[in-house]
Formats: C-alpha cells, sequence, structure tokens
C-alpha cells in the first residue's frame, strides 16, 4: 500500500488511480463534495502492506480530526 496519508484526497486517490488499485472511503457520513478540502487520515490496510482487495481511505475534513 502507498502512503498517501497526509495528502489531500484529490491527490491521493490520482496516486491509487495510476496504480490500479481499488479503493473506497470512509468520510464518517459527511458528503464529500470538494476532494482537495479532503484530507487522507489513516488507511486501511496501513502504508507499507500488502494489498488484496479494495483499499479504504479514512478522511478529515481539511485535516484530519476535523
Amino acid at each position: 500500500m502507498p502512503d498517501v496519508v497526509g495528502k489531500n484526497l484529490d491527490d491521493a486517490t490520482s496516486e491509487l488511480d495510476s496504480k490500479g488499485i481499488q479503493y473506497a472511503t470512509n468520510s464518517n457520513g459527511k458528503h464529500v463534495i470538494l476532494k482537495f478540502d479532503w484530507g487522507v487520515c489513516s488507511t486501511q490496510p496501513a502504508a507499507g502492506r500488502p494489498v488484496t482487495g479494495v483499499v479504504v481511505l479514512n478522511l478529515g475534513h481539511f485535516t484530519c480530526g476535523a
């Protein structure tokens, strides 16, 4: 899994798309309208771990924890 934690959602998803990695987002029920306003707080699996299915990107609005 690439390290996309700390990147905005737009950059993170572009990186995953370029590597052919499928992903889902978890924004705790909030609507994601502008991808650059959201940051990746954590991923499942974590960076450096093998990707065996769909990656989950846990998001924060503007910054993690906001």
